[in-house]
């Protein structure tokens, strides 16, 4: 068994998608780090081997002690203006 897996190598042997894996990561039902620098779009995921046996035998996983950073949303309908303009 490889020491990590990735999200695709993961969907291949338990018969998902890619995606459904990065769901169960987001919702912090298997634990995961991720390899790429905070300021990253993508994030390059890797799942250890303990993570994946404890995932298939029911148990809870630990805890993360990796902070990523929350994404910014890109519309630019939601954003505020800092200097509204003013009439003097």
């Amino acid at each position: 068994m490889p020491e990590f897996f990735t999200p695709p190598q993961l969907a291949k042997r338990w018969g998902c998608t890619p995606a459904s894996i990065l769901l169960l990561i987001q919702a912090g039902k298997l634990s995961a780090f991720t390899t790429s620098p905070p300021t990253s779009v993508k994030k390059r995921w890797k799942v250890t081997a303990a993570a994946v046996a404890a995932y298939e035998a029911g148990e809870a996983p630990a805890p993360s002690t990796a902070v990523s950073a929350p994404r910014r949303s890109s519309r630019k309908a939601n954003r505020v203006s800092r200097f509204p303009m003013t009439i003097r």
